[in-house]
């Protein structure tokens, strides 16, 4: 679903600029059109980060229960989940090679994804290149709606620009992001304390 909604994020964008330099080459469009073209792939491709994001958050959510579940079965720890997991989010080959029990790895993986630092897995250079894109899309909206100075040209600049901008943010504050060691620690510390064994059902 990530790989589809690039294609589409990309696809879309060229469509829309590619419409626009045609017509304006043409002479059918106005200048003040690339206000409305440069508002409207500033906010799908801030949506679109935000909802990729969000799917890969929901992806890293499923960690812990993909652990357990291979654990059970018997998949090698250099394969699966854990495999992949060492090798790519520096810090969890503390936690998945070390001597802890299977369910005491998992909680401690699960600790780090409520900390939403189980890494980016490479999301984070896509959002610093449409940074790149929203920026000179808000740099040429802003040359041209500061010269014209109408309502309708702020509406552009503020609901499209800028919109991309906070949508683009969200998803980098809100969902995962690099593993930092504190956290390792502190996902470490939390299952190694003695757990409390629970009552069996009557």
């Amino acid at each position: 679903m990530i790989t589809s909604h690039l294609g589409i994020a990309v696809t879309v964008n060229a469509a829309l600029w590619a419409y626009f330099l045609k017509s304006y080459v043409e002479q059918t469009l106005e200048p003040q059109h690339l206000l409305i073209v440069s508002a409207i792939s500033s906010l799908l491709l801030g949506l679109w980060r935000y909802y990729t994001r969000y799917l890969d958050n929901h992806l890293a959510s499923l960690y812990p229960q993909l652990l357990l579940s291979e654990g059970i079965l018997g998949v090698p720890p250099k394969l699966g989940t854990s495999g992949y997991l060492t090798e790519e989010v520096k810090g969890t080959e503390r936690i998945l090679n070390s001597n802890f029990g299977l369910e005491q790895r998992v909680n401690a993986i699960s600790y780090i994804v409520k900390k939403r630092q189980i890494g980016n897995r490479g999301h984070l250079g896509m959002d610093v290149f449409v940074v790149c894109w929203l920026f000179l899309f808000f740099v040429l909206s802003c040359i041209y709606a500061f010269s014209v100075g109408t309502f309708f040209s702020i509406l552009c600049l503020v609901g499209g620009n800028l919109s991309g901008f906070i949508f683009l943010f969200l998803g980098m504050a809100r969902f995962q992001g690099k593993l930092d060691e504190p956290c390792v620690d502190e996902a470490l510390k939390k299952i190694q304390k003695p757990q409390k064994k629970s009552l069996p059902p009557k």
